[in-house]
């Protein structure tokens, strides 16, 4: 127990039926910080026996709706809407038993609460009771002492918590089969109450009733209020029912619920007659004792009568009306060991909370919580905080402590409050089922991408299954098959940016490719409409960061309940200010809802071109299913899950290739005997069966899980075991405990995969089963639903790249065109560092480049990189495009420029007494309308010579400006140029070769058409051009080297009969 740091509302978890009003407003009350430990309450401690008392007479007054079902029920729909997990909250944030106590002194004023020991909800009171027999569900409570009476408050995340993934019939059977009397209509539940004289302690306990059975309620007069005897009033009380509480609109607001209002209405109802009501599937009719799991709840409240109700899709053939009043006697001497620990556990409550300082304390899940039998830090067990130090403060490093805690503590271990974390292979296949057994996920893990009513957010285990059903014939290996060639396309065009790279010198980041290639297809599959990022020159690169910053974020929502509910409803325009890379990914949430609405409207397409959205939209999902905000949450999970996993394991698997001579050759040997030609769409039929690209695949999707979140199941409805073989001792898990394991700690166990951390195919060749123990799509009935997609886009795109492209040798002697890593390292750009949902390097990480090289016979196309990632661009076609029109008509513009301009400025980087050399390439002479004494140029040109392009231009903005190369001879900028000789001439020996495989002294080469690559301005001859410098004052003329031009020594320029540049042979 911990004291409260101050009044406040605090952390709730739990399950409640939730009946009642949908939410107006909502308001979100974060638990404050815990206090000191107070006392800690041990399962063990309470055994000891104890004298019990028997309970005295239970007589209520209320009128709950009464079991009316028509002869013959039709089909009905499910459940929809929203609803409050504790309606008495909602209706009294600040005070959720203040209805139970206005209603008891309105019928008594003079009832001397002071001879309560206790009182509490039922949720409360069983969560105590579940305590005791060890069912493990982890609960928070408020525990407040008012004079000598505990109240035992239930604590929700806020007062208006809603319900999420509702779903079944729990609300449509009931409001089917029952009547509300008149006296009451309007009423959204019903609360009885029953005081106990329980092993010496005064009870006052409130339960919803379902409703009453006519039958045993015979003698009731309309609109009678039996008034109680005296003989009543000195140990019964009355039920909140007889008292209704005013019908509530569903538009109601937090503000209105506080406003309760005394009005006397409805009948006696007699205990006797009441039922509670359970419907389930006809399915687990055999599998599920429903009755036996509500025996614990319906002896708390002394309900006699249990209504069980089987249905088929909706159709209830098979509904059971039972007297289990014996049957609650029975389990009551079959369970005394258990209530002596109930009475113990109360009593132990009851004395602490009275002779505590602070008047309020908050009992919490470490020690009234069955996990505290599991290892791990106590302080993890105390609080979420524990794990959030190392996600949001370190940044994303829990799963490196995740894994240094099951090296001390050993394969299973509680990580925080209500979770415990295994790392077992052998356990896959008893967490992760199918569909024959039950597993919900965890509600805190719709959280993190606020995705609650996604597929993957989706927490119960049938309403999963309802929404899933929808969507796999669309990812069934058929369905895929189909989708070969659009896959096969992406990837030819991926192919064209590859060799395109090659020609212009261009260093692609491998992950930001993928992702532009993975999305173009998803999204071609959701929408109809490829993306074409692509076929973009830098992929889209800004959509890709603003879903990087999300994920930044993730952790944060996780912990901070309110932070991602509020941002959801902030305009894009603010989320801008904020965060400038999150508008993007706002703005495509209106995209996709632009499109999800074309579809809708657009109705049923034919064959090839149904979508993902055509098929939600036309399914018989029921319409709470196809709202715009539920189905944005659909396209949000199905385009970041499509791009950013399977991006991720393919620029893996390519590093490790092309970081791998050995492997390499073996992957291309396959494809090579498999495919008839480089250019050949791979076929997935074919690639699919080959072993060893096979194995490298595996591999890379066991070293490289593209999520690290931890994959929590609850099994609601059995126990489950696992057995830890070093210690030999069973771990019993009992229902409703959130059980997780992590494909990384999972994929990395030495048991089953020998120097884990080794990239290693070879594990997997002549070994298929091994398989079954990697965790990376998860497993089950909630095993990744894009799986299929996936190994799809694996084998096609990698086979594309390795039948065509080979590892570049250095030699420039290779005869087709070849890749190379480019300043990638696997420990800074490979290596998950970071846990933000999906892996991350180390913060600072370059990223992961690669270098296209197109090769020939006699030589290799290089390029001059400068400032690390901003390349110039290989220019070698620039001699074919750029023609002798062309050329001139540039020229012509610049004179012009000068005419109009008048004296050219003087060039300040220029050194005083010092003049550029005359307009052309190093080495080069003089043109012959160049007039040196006057320093103009007059471009009438040479017959079949080229004039050569201007250089010596500054771009506008100083050095280190945004776009920008830093100034020479700072952090990251070039070197100084060699400097003039003092007559203003070039350096002995002359300039050194700007790129390989040209001789001392050649010239540069002209910029591409268009200019260089990031030039903050335009190409000469277009608007905005600057002018060329002039010389400065009292600059003398640089001298006039002497020859004739022509001469040996004087070469032309490319284009002026001299034959190829130096370096590249007649074929350029």
């Amino acid at each position: 127990m911990y004291r409260q740091g101050r009044a406040g509302r605090w952390k709730g978890t739990g399950q409640g039926r939730g009946k009642g009003i949908r939410a107006g407003t909502e308001a979100a009350s974060p638990a404050p910080p815990l206090g000191d430990i107070l006392a800690k309450i041990q399962l063990d401690d309470l055994k000891e026996p104890i004298d019990q008392t028997d309970g005295l007479p239970i007589i209520t007054k209320c009128e709950p709706p009464a079991w009316t079902p028509p002869s013959k029920l039709p089909r009905l729909q499910e459940d929809s809407g929203q609803y409050y997990r504790d309606l008495n909250a909602a209706r009294s944030p600040v005070y959720p038993l203040e209805p139970m106590i206005q209603a008891v002194l309105s019928d008594n004023p003079d009832f001397n609460l002071v001879s309560l020991d206790i009182v509490g909800c039922g949720s409360t009171i069983g969560n105590l009771l579940r305590f005791v027999r060890d069912q493990h569900k982890s609960f928070r409570m408020l525990v407040e002492v008012v004079g000598n009476t505990v109240f035992l408050v239930r604590r929700e995340n806020s007062p208006t918590e809603m319900l999420t993934g509702v779903y079944g019939y729990g609300h449509s059977f009931p409001e089917a089969n029952t009547t509300w009397s008149k006296e009451v209509k309007g009423s959204m539940s019903n609360q009885r109450l029953i005081q106990y004289d329980f092993a010496g302690m005064n009870c006052l306990v409130r339960f919803e009733a379902d409703g009453y059975l006519p039958d045993l309620a015979p003698n009731l007069a309309e609109n009678v209020i039996s008034e109680p005897s005296e003989d009543d009033m000195d140990s019964i009380l009355y039920s909140i029912g007889k008292s209704t509480i005013s019908s509530i609109s569903a538009t109601a607001t937090v503000d209105d619920l506080k406003k309760l209002r005394i009005e006397k209405k409805g009948r006696h109802i007699p205990q006797a007659a009441v039922y509670d009501l359970k419907t389930r599937s006809i399915k687990k009719k055999d599998i599920v004792d429903t009755l036996g799991e509500e025996m614990g709840r319906l002896w708390i409240a002394q309900i006699p009568n249990f209504i069980l109700a089987y249905h088929k899709s909706g159709n209830f053939e098979d509904v059971q009306v039972q007297d289990v009043s014996e049957k609650l006697k029975q389990w009551e001497e079959d369970h005394q060991p258990e209530l002596v620990k109930f009475v113990n556990l109360l009593r132990t409550i009851v004395s602490f909370a009275r002779s505590s300082e602070s008047a309020s304390i908050t009992g919490f899940a470490v020690y009234i919580s069955p996990l505290a039998k599991y290892p791990g830090p106590k302080l993890a067990g105390l609080t979420t905080l524990y794990q959030a130090y190392y996600d949001i403060y370190l940044g994303g490093k829990f799963f490196k402590k995740l894994e240094q805690l099951h090296e001390v503590y050993g394969p299973i271990v509680r990580v925080n409050p209500h979770e415990i974390h295994i790392n077992d292979p052998d356990f896959i296949e008893v967490l992760f089922t199918g569909a024959t057994q039950k597993r919900d996920k965890y509600k805190w893990v719709g959280r993190s991408l606020l995705l609650p009513d996604s597929v993957v957010g989706t927490i119960d285990h049938d309403h999963h299954r309802t929404r899933r059903s929808v969507l796999n014939p669309y990812f069934s290996k058929t369905s895929i098959r189909r989708l070969e060639d659009r896959i096969q396309n992406t990837a030819g065009k991926l192919m064209d940016r590859l060799v395109k790279a090659g020609k212009t010198g261009e260093i692609l980041q491998l992950k930001l490719a993928f992702k532009a290639a993975t999305c173009d297809i998803i999204s071609e599959y959701c929408f109809g409409v490829s993306t074409k990022y692509v076929e973009r020159d830098d992929f889209n690169r800004g959509w890709f960061d603003a879903v990087d910053a999300m994920f930044n974020m993730a952790w944060s929502m996780t912990y901070i309940s309110w932070l991602g509910p509020v941002m959801a409803r902030l305009p894009p325009s603010i989320i801008g200010m904020m965060h400038p890379g999150l508008k993007s990914l706002w703005d495509m949430h209106s995209r996709w809802i632009d499109q999800i609405e074309t579809i809708r409207k657009n109705g049923k397409p034919g064959g090839a071109d149904a979508t993902l959205f055509h098929g939600i939209l036309n399914s018989n999902l029921p319409p709470a299913e196809k709202t715009t905000d539920r189905l944005r949450q659909e396209a949000q999970t199905m385009v970041l899950a499509g791009q950013d996993t399977t991006s991720f394991t393919l620029t893996c698997t390519v590093y490790q290739l092309l970081s791998r001579p050995d492997m390499l050759k073996r992957v291309k040997a396959e494809l090579e005997s498999a495919l008839p030609g480089p250019n050949s769409p791979p076929s997935l039929a074919i690639v699919e069966k080959l072993p060893y690209l096979s194995a490298v695949i595996a591999e890379s999707l066991r070293v490289y899980p593209a999520s690290l979140f931890r994959m929590t199941r609850v099994a609601p409805e059995h126990t489950m075991v696992y057995h830890d073989k070093a210690s030999g001792k069973d771990w019993v898990i009992e229902p409703g405990t959130p059980t997780t394991m992590t494909a990384l700690d999972n994929n990395m166990n030495p048991d089953k995969f020998p120097d884990p951390y080794k990239f290693d195919p070879e594990r997997f060749i002549g070994n298929p089963r091994l398989e079954k123990y990697v965790l990376t799509f998860s497993r089950g009935s909630r095993i990744c639903l894009g799986l299929n997609l996936a190994y799809a886009e694996l084998y096609i795109i990698l086979a594309s790249i390795f039948r065509k492209f080979d590892l570049d040798d250095g030699t420039g002697k290779q005869t087709g065109p070849t890749l190379a890593l480019y300043d990638t390292t696997r420990e800074r750009d490979i290596d998950t560092q970071r846990d933000q949902l999906i892996p991350c390097p180390v913060d600072g990480s370059k990223g992961d480049y690669c270098d296209v090289y197109l090769t020939h016979d006699s030589m290799s196309v290089r390029k001059a990189h400068n400032s690390g990632r901003n390349h110039l661009r290989n220019v070698v076609d620039y001699y074919q495009q750029i023609g002798q029109e062309k050329a001139q008509s540039v020229i012509d513009s610049i004179t012009s420029s000068y005419a109009a301009e008048g004296q050219p400025l003087p060039n300040p980087a220029m050194a005083p007494g010092a003049f550029p050399p005359p307009f052309g390439f190093p080495g080069m002479g003089l043109h012959p309308d160049f007039n040196h004494a006057s320093m103009t140029y007059n471009p009438q040109g040479r017959p079949g010579q080229m004039p050569p392009p201007p250089f010596g231009i500054p771009p506008p903005g100083a050095p280190g400006a945004p776009g920008m190369l830093p100034p020479p001879g700072a952090h990251g900028g070039l070197p100084f140029p060699p400097p003039f000789n003092a007559t203003g001439t070039p350096p002995t020996g002359g300039f050194p070769p700007p790129l390989p495989n040209m001789p001392q002294g050649a010239g540069l080469p002209p910029p591409p058409p268009g200019g260089f690559p990031n030039m903050p301005f335009p190409p000469p001859g277009a608007a905005g051009f600057p002018p060329m410098p002039g010389a400065p004052m009292g600059a003398t003329n640089s001298p006039i080297p002497t020859g004739p031009r022509g001469s040996e020594g004087y070469p032309p320029p490319p284009g002026g009969g001299g034959g190829p540049p130096p370096g590249m042979d007649s074929r350029w």
